[in-house]
């Protein structure tokens, strides 16, 4: 079984891990198809692109990101000030 990482002190995490377990292969694949149409994003833009939370896309995208699928492509200055890195399809 793929087990999706969840804070060990929390039951709430490893409730929401299991919960997520069945569609979290389909959740990362949509993360990794709308890299591939969009091109490098934030986290931020791809969220917002999908309509997905944060706590739900971000995961999906170091899963892909830890198997090599997605690299760093840059970084953004967002509206805040602040940097951003941007997250691409790796070649």
């Amino acid at each position: 079984m793929n087990q999706l990482p969840f804070q060990t002190h929390s039951l709430t995490s490893y409730e929401a891990a299991l919960a997520m377990a069945g569609s979290s292969t389909s959740l990362k694949a949509k993360v990794m198809e709308w890299l591939i149409v969009h091109g490098p994003a934030t986290d931020k833009q791809i969220q917002e692109g999908l309509k997905m939370g944060g706590s739900t896309q971000r995961p999906r995208r170091i899963e892909l990101q830890k198997e090599g699928l997605v690299v760093e492509a840059g970084q953004v200055k967002q509206g805040n000030g602040r940097r951003a890195t941007r997250w691409g399809v790796a070649v």
